[in-house]
């Protein structure tokens, strides 16, 4: 990974800068090799680029704070040609936590899970966006909708 990161000309990684310090903090004097084959290489290299709050990345790239997991979880957002993709990790990590009273035991701010859910399901929905479900068995991408004042989905079928 190291003689990589020398190597690497690209926009290098994107984090929120507290994430990335919350978890150098807890991997730092471990003996788990993540630090020392992916952390230690990228900050040596400056990859990192740290991102705070709503941010593009790229045109038709960017990344959004959703807390309530964790303190400062993101989404990654793909947009273009009039589509939205967004992946939204654990705020909804299956098509059974679209309703806002499901959340997962173990999030670390459920109330604030809630709150993020308040804010985004609704504009998904609205907006027609296809949701990434990242620990959903059989549903990997649907588009949430509303139906009879409920959020409901759609599976999405992304290889034809």
């Amino acid at each position: 990974m190291a003689a990589l990161c020398r190597h690497f000309r690209g926009p290098g990684m994107f984090c929120s800068g507290q994430n990335l310090s919350t978890q150098a903090r807890r991997l730092k004097g471990t003996r788990l090799a993540i630090f020392r084959t992916i952390f230690e290489p990228i900050t040596e290299a400056g990859l990192w680029n740290l991102v705070e709050g709503y941010t593009q990345i790229l045109p038709g790239i960017s990344v959004a704070r959703i807390p309530g997991h964790n303190a400062d979880i993101q989404a990654v957002l793909l947009s273009g040609g009039g589509e939205t993709l967004a992946f939204v990790a654990d705020l909804l990590p299956t098509r059974h936590h679209i309703p806002l009273p499901w959340i997962m035991a173990y999030d670390l701010y459920p109330l604030q899970t809630l709150e993020t859910k308040r804010k985004w399901v609704p504009r998904m929905a609205k907006e027609n966006w296809m949701v990434v479900f990242g620990h959903d068995p059989d549903v990997a991408v649907a588009r949430l909708h509303e139906r009879d004042g409920k959020i409901d989905f759609e599976p999405v079928e992304l290889n034809r």
